[in-house]
Parts: C-alpha cells; structure tokens; sequence
C-alpha cells in the first residue's frame, strides 16, 4: 500500500450499485495515480439476513462462514478489478457499525477521497443504507465524499456544476472546484437560485457570482455564471439545480455539506441530502473545515 494521501475508498455491500461506484472510482485513481481500497463491513443485521435468522443469535461457526464467504466474494471483486483497470485494489473485510467502520478507515489510510453509492439494488438494505452510512460518512468525513447514484460511468468531469449561496464557505468548494477542473480540463458552470426579489439579496448574489467568475477565470478555466429566478412553490432549491444539471450535460455536482442540529443528533442538511439521494450523476460533497 502506498503512502499518506495515496488511496481512495470505496464501501461496498456487493450490490450492484456499490459496483458501479467503484468503477467511478476507476478514473479518479487513474487520474491521481492511487490505489483503492475496496471494504466490505460485516454488520450484526447482515450475519442474521445471510442465515435467515429470525428468532436466535448467530453460532460462532455461523459467524466464520459468513466472514469466510464475505472475505472470498471481497477478495474476487478486488482481483478482477485489478485485472480490469490496471490499478491495485486492495482488499479490507471489517466487522462493526458500517458508517464507524468507513470513517475509521479513511482516517486511518489518509484516504483523498470515499466514493460510495447512495443506494442499494437490496431493498432491505436501500433505507438503512441512505439513512444511516451514507449521511454519517458524508458528515464527519475527513475528506470529500464522491456520491454515485446512477448507472451512468462518468469517464471525465467535463462539466462541472458549482452550486454557490452566500455561506461563509463558498471559497472552500470554489477551491475544490477548480482542483478538478485542473485534473480534467473541466468548464466550470456556477449557478445559484433566487427564491426571493428582497433586492439586498439580489444584489449580494449577484456580485458573489462576479467575483466567483472572476476568480475561476483567473486559472485558466473556462466558466460561465448563472442565476435562476425560482418559485418555492414551484419546487426546491435543489430540484432547480439539477434540473439545470441535466439541461447542461453536468458530469459532476459539488456541494458543500452543512450540518442541521435538532435536539437530539445532527444529521445532513435538507438540501446536500436532496442532491446526494435525486442527482443521477455523481456529487462531491465537502465537509466545511
């Protein structure tokens, strides 16, 4: 394995989409020369599905022999995989919580990047899978999180869509931007929508947008700006931008995650989990630092 910064994760629970997700991960570790590492966790619930158990604890031989099927489906998906792509792939079977496990790992193997589906083709496990591992590695990840939830291979990040909001942390994901737009020789495409005509908004957004253009355009990437005067009653932020998404053959949408706060536990914001659960091309989410 290679040194700090040198891997991208990728979480799998075998379904279709989790392969699909490592075959995104293909081009960006082609692109940054690293390895992946491929990990499966084995979680309490899944031992009890693989035997149907309904009404007792797994044996400890039971226990073995899943570990011991996991380890071998793993350990053929990374072999093919490195056979395929040309790029080591490095095996990593854990038992635990599925989103404790992932960030472990990340932190543990420096990871630049965690690409991961969004959804499971089993829809026993699609809920929990969004709900849980997904959101929580997405908001306390120690690195962008690269999402997939479509059937499309992006090969290149050619158009690249840049949400922007008056938030403090816009130049952190307008820096991440132009990192990928270097790697890819990628257009650069920001927009924001207005949902409302208070002219201080209008005003600040607009001259945000300026100086953003500005400042993309500076390193030599191409880049346009726009603005979309939405209804809220006609649908979200968030739908508009993806729409535009699509109007505009986006390959890539970045996001900056934001954390809500409740009573009781905190949990992604509305709008990075709209994107993350309705895009159908791949979102980097980045955590604010």
């Amino acid at each position: 394995m290679k040194g700090h910064y040198s891997n991208i994760l990728v979480p799998t629970d075998f379904s279709e989409q989790s392969h699909l997700a490592l075959e995104q991960a293909f081009t960006l570790a082609t692109l940054l020369n690293v390895e992946i590492t491929l990990l499966h966790v084995i979680e309490k619930s899944s031992v009890n599905y693989a035997f149907g158990l309904l009404s007792r604890e797994p044996t400890e031989q039971e226990i073995l022999d899943n570990q011991e099927s996991c380890y071998h489906r793993l350990l053929q998906i990374a072999e093919s995989a490195s056979k395929n792509s040309f790029i080591k792939v490095n095996p990593l079977l854990l038992n635990g919580v599925a989103y404790e496990k992932i960030l472990e790992v990340a932190r543990d193997i420096y990871a630049r990047f965690i690409v991961m589906a969004t959804n499971s083709s089993d829809p026993d496990k699609k809920k929990a899978y969004i709900g849980v591992n997904t959101s929580q590695v997405i908001l306390t990840a120690p690195c962008p999180c690269l999402t997939f939830n479509g059937d499309n291979i992006r090969e290149h990040f050619e158009t690249i869509i840049l949400p922007l909001d008056l938030t403090k942390q816009t130049q952190q994901k307008v820096n991440k931007a132009i990192e990928f737009a270097k790697y890819y020789n990628s257009t650069i495409r920001v927009v924001s929508v207005l949902l409302t005509d208070e002219p201080d908004v209008v005003t600040r957004l607009n001259a945000q947008l300026t100086l953003v253009k500005e400042y993309i355009e500076k390193r030599d990437i191409f880049t346009t700006a726009k603005i979309i005067n939405g209804d809220r009653a006609a649908g979200g932020l968030t739908s508009y931008i993806i729409d535009y998404a699509n109007e505009n053959d986006g390959d890539l949408i970045m996001i900056m995650t934001q954390q809500e706060v409740d009573a009781r536990d905190k949990f992604l914001g509305s709008s990075a989990m709209a994107f993350i659960s309705n895009a159908k091309i791949p979102v980097l989410s980045i955590t604010p630092k």
